[in-house]
């Protein structure tokens, strides 16, 4: 039998017949070694899903845990479900994205969701997720918004007001932030709850966490003595507390009306969980 043509190159150069098909073989083996090597990689697989490595995972040691962290997952697709209308014909804005949790709670309990949008000022969080979901799943976008947090991005661009995120006027039909306005002082809260509020269709519901009680300052920044039992605070913007009155307020003077409050629902963080509704 003849050997195939080279295509005019030598078989050790770019472009040649040989090189390609040897190039094919390097990748495939490459694949291979990959799976077998975890510490090559920049995932783990469990239960047939991809999760970003535990030592990467924010929030607590709790979610370090494989099982935990699905699990936790799967909870706040089932409390989007029942709390703020959640279904597969939804647009779902997931602001605070981080490694993808809500996407791959997504993924095993609602796959075929109409469209996921992942926001976040990480950046090494959102190409995390570009790789590891939206890269085989096309209903799951992620967008890097190069915010300044003092916490999570403190060389970010400086905040400008409104946030105006990449979406369009009422495009969205739930929005969810975890452990987002934990984080941040209530100026900040306030833009992004009206920006929220325009990307929101009328009726569209926000589920939200925060720390907000009925005593103390409007707002306080690692407040000393403020859940103690859960450690220390550490480091900038660890634990924002506000007063319930005054982020109410923040709130309803966003164009949201308040469904409901959960006090201190968190059972790991002791957050609480606000769900509340575009009025428009």
């Amino acid at each position: 039998a003849e050997a195939p043509a080279s295509r005019g190159r030598s078989g050790s150069e770019p472009g040649s017949f040989e090189y390609e098909v040897m190039k094919t073989i390097l990748k495939r083996v490459k694949r291979q070694i990959n799976r077998r090597n975890p510490e090559s990689q920049d995932y783990i697989e469990y239960e047939g899903l991809r999760l970003p490595l535990p030592e990467t995972r924010f929030c607590t040691t709790d979610w370090k845990n494989d099982r935990f962290f699905l699990d936790s997952a799967r909870r706040e697709v089932d409390r989007l479900r029942q709390l703020a209308g959640l279904e597969v014909q939804s647009a779902l804005l997931d602001i605070g994205s981080g490694q993808g949790r809500l996407a791959i709670g997504l993924l095993r309990e609602l796959p075929n969701i109409r469209s996921y949008y992942g926001v976040d000022v990480s950046l090494r969080s959102i190409d995390w997720c570009k790789r590891n979901i939206s890269s085989f799943h096309k209903n799951f976008k992620f967008i890097h918004t190069d915010i300044t947090n003092e916490r999570y991005n403190p060389h970010g661009v400086e905040f400008r007001k409104p946030i105006q995120l990449p979406l369009a006027d009422h495009s969205i039909d739930v929005v969810f932030l975890y452990s987002v306005f934990t984080h941040m002082m209530s100026d900040d809260v306030g833009a992004y709850l009206t920006d929220m509020n325009r990307v929101l269709r009328p009726g569209g519901k926000a589920l939200f966490t925060a720390y907000a009680e009925t005593d103390g300052k409007d707002e306080e920044e690692n407040p000393e003595t403020y859940l103690q039992e859960l450690g220390k605070s550490q480091g900038a913007l660890h634990r924002v507390r506000f007063r319930k009155e005054f982020l109410d307020h923040k709130i309803t003077s966003s164009g949201f009306k308040i469904v409901s409050f959960l006090h201190q629902a968190e059972e790991v963080t002791r957050q609480s969980v606000y769900v509340v509704s575009s009025v428009g």
